[in-house]
């Protein structure tokens, strides 16, 4: 399901999207919160259309963004004044009364002005004066920025931000909402530097040598080569979506080659530290805990190979006929059928039983947080809880454990390959896309039996617990 800022919230029996209004636009939009329904009282239905309502809400907010998107008062005065300026570019004279006028001419005999050209003189006869005054109170940078963006000349940093991110991206899905929220995060960062070096937040005037002297900003806070490199990629992916709009020229952006190269080893967004537990490290996650949510949820993913946001997002009717229909949560291929492990059976019949079929698997957990997700507050009790059991390594200078909750998934992984199960499988189990490269599997093949997926499952299992921890847990 695609995923932008929002959610679904319940009034007697009906559902509804919602969209918190952030606080600097609440007085444009005129709400705090935004709200439409979604036209059903069945909650698969209602997720099923939320994304698209979602985006619908958000052009409500983006369209007040554009109009006041600071809440600087003399930035706010210069993109009021660009719309009239756009408006009569556009020869529309809402708000104008202007007859025609007569100036000067060139060889002293008077011209004649049309309204629309009379109109656009007068403001631009207002916006020199207010820059002159600008310039007296504040100085002749802020009022120069001031006449750029109110002649249009100049288009903020933030100004085309809530449209970029909630448009869909070249790949055609819309990006997930922790990762618009990450990027949002990242361009007003920028952003707050600039105004820091005394910079104006002005998309034309960033040259190569200003996203350069960033860059090296960067390094000087001691943030990692990837992070860097992430930082980088979106404020590019931003310049590339301002220039496919027309609001950039082609050629003008900044940030390629700006960012570190990625180590020649590492595989393309994997941190090479991490790794699969270990049979020990299992035996003491499954034998120290009594919560049976965590318990469960921890054999889900390693008899499974699902993602933890995967395996939370479960329901009943997503649990039948022994088989897991996996909603899937990052790409198309995540979408995807897995036969359920017989060691699961039980878990899943007990978990099922007297619960209607939108009822969730892992009932504790709760109901999804504004951004659809039901994990993070699970992940974070498992990071708790593995510590206490000494199931935890991070060396010197390494930013977090080697091992984390997704240390289930490349389990699962490593123990089915060393198995025996051919990669092309194990692939479709996880969710992983296949190489496009490779034409055969990646373009023309239609994907496996059912009795070939569910032989790679059963291939994989769980280290027995030795007989203290065995005892241990019976009691």
């Amino acid at each position: 399901m695609a995923r932008v800022p929002g959610y679904i919230v319940q009034r007697r029996q009906g559902f509804y999207a919602a969209v918190d209004v952030p606080s600097d636009l609440r007085e444009a939009v005129g709400r705090v919160r935004l709200v439409k329904t979604l036209g059903t009282r069945d909650k698969h239905v209602a997720q099923a259309r939320l994304p698209k309502v979602l985006l619908e809400l958000h052009a409500r907010i983006d369209a007040a963004r554009r109009k006041r998107p600071a809440t600087d008062p003399v930035t706010a005065e210069a993109l009021a004044l660009q719309e009239q300026t756009e408006a009569l570019q556009a020869g529309r004279m809402e708000g104008w009364h202007v007859g025609v006028h007569t100036i000067p001419g060139a060889d002293g005999e008077p011209e004649v002005q049309s309204p629309l050209e009379a109109a656009r003189s007068r403001l631009d006869d207002i916006i020199g004066d207010r820059a002159e005054e600008i310039a007296r109170a504040e100085g002749t940078q802020r009022a120069r920025a001031f006449a750029d963006i109110a002649r249009g000349r100049a288009v903020l940093l933030e100004q085309h931000m809530e449209r970029w991110l909630a448009e869909p991206g070249r790949r055609g899905r819309v990006r997930k909402a922790r990762t618009q929220m990450e990027f949002r995060g990242i361009v007003q960062a920028f952003g707050e530097w600039l105004t820091k070096e005394g910079i104006a937040p002005i998309i034309h005037g960033i040259t190569r040598a200003i996203a350069g002297r960033y860059v090296s900003h960067l390094h000087a806070e001691d943030k990692s080569g990837k992070r860097i490199r992430d930082i980088a990629s979106a404020l590019s992916s931003y310049w590339q979506w301002m220039a496919a709009r027309g609001v950039v020229p082609d050629g003008a952006n900044p940030w390629p080659r700006q960012a570190p190269n990625k180590p020649r080893d590492a595989a393309p967004g994997e941190d090479e530290t991490a790794r699969p537990f270990t049979d020990d490290e299992i035996r003491a996650l499954l034998a120290g805990t009594q919560d049976q949510a965590m318990l469960d949820l921890m054999r889900l993913s390693a008899l499974s190979g699902m993602r933890i946001e995967e395996a939370c997002l479960l329901t009943v009717s997503r649990c039948a006929g022994g088989i897991f229909d996996v909603p899937g949560t990052k790409t198309a291929a995540a979408v995807r059928k897995v036969p359920i492990h017989p060691d699961l059976a039980e878990l899943v019949e007990r978990r099922c039983k007297g619960k209607d079929g939108s009822a969730w698997l892992l009932h504790e957990l709760g109901e999804p947080d504004r951004y659809g997700r039901r994990s993070p507050t699970i992940n974070a009790r498992f990071n708790r809880y593995r510590v206490t059991v000494g199931v935890h390594e991070r060396a010197e200078g390494q930013r977090r454990s080697s091992v984390t909750f997704h240390s289930w998934r490349r389990w699962f992984i490593t123990e089915a390959i060393r198995a025996g199960q051919p990669e092309r499988v194990v692939r479709q189990i996880v969710g992983h896309k296949q190489d496009k490269r490779d034409v055969t599997l990646g373009v023309y093949f239609a994907g496996d039996t059912l009795e070939t997926l569910r032989a790679c499952v059963e291939a994989v299992r769980l280290p027995k617990l030795l007989p203290a921890q065995a005892s241990a847990e019976a009691a």
